[in-house]
């Protein structure tokens, strides 16, 4: 590995830390609240996803996400929904209190975030968010 692919590996692992240092000092809000909050994310864009999706975009056993799922039915976060036809197959949705947690805190996220990136021009906005596009599309192609 080459002197620039170490430290710009090192500045994302430090800028990673940083901002989770910030959230989880501003917002109080701690590790196992972004793996929920990352749930309701994924469960609010998928519209109503199969464990097994959830499992797969955590890269988790099916186990570990029943138990995660479980958790946040407890909190009345998530709800789950049996087929009728194949029980085996459970998706699971957002409940009202489940979506009015993630809107908060994507609402406070997003203000905290957006102090930080006020200190960037809208040019470097665009390149950054080109770059991580970009990044995303390396790591993804098979």
């Amino acid at each position: 590995m080459n002197k620039k692919t170490a430290l710009l590996i090192s500045e994302i692992f430090n800028l990673k830390r940083l901002i989770f240092e910030k959230i989880k000092k501003e917002i109080s809000i701690n590790p196992d609240d972004f793996l929920h909050l990352e749930i309701l994310r994924f469960t609010n864009e998928n519209k109503k996803p199969l464990m097994k999706s959830l499992a797969e975009h955590l890269r988790i056993t099916r186990p570990s996400a029943t138990s995660l799922v479980n958790r946040l039915v407890k909190k009345n976060y998530l709800q789950r929904i049996f087929d009728k036809d194949d029980h085996r197959q459970i998706k699971i949705s957002l409940t009202k209190h489940g979506q009015e947690i993630l809107k908060s805190h994507c609402q406070k996220m997003q203000k905290l975030m957006s102090k930080t990136f006020s200190e960037l021009t809208d040019n470097e906005i665009e390149n950054l968010q080109k770059i991580y596009k970009k990044i995303g599309r390396c790591l993804t192609e098979k």
